[in-house]
């Protein structure tokens, strides 16, 4: 379940204000809480699967949503 979830909150990233996932589907805005979130699922499934294609990719995105926040600061 976890894994589908993120997949839907990964289908929410876009190029406005550089990246980062909307607070809801009507992208209305973006906001800390939700990207927050995000990195956290993306952190919290690559420590669990066993599969390391999988790993690679929840950790590219935990990476990039990390870089993102920074730049946000």
């Amino acid at each position: 379940m976890a894994a589908s979830i993120f997949a839907d909150m990964a289908n929410g990233w876009d190029s406005t204000c550089g990246g980062g996932i909307w607070w809801s589907k009507d992208r209305n805005y973006k906001n800390a809480i939700a990207n927050e979130l995000f990195l956290s699922v993306a952190a919290h499934l690559a420590a669990r699967t066993s599969d390391p294609a999988n790993r690679a990719q929840y950790l590219a995105w935990a990476h990039k949503e990390w870089d993102w926040s920074q730049t946000q600061a």
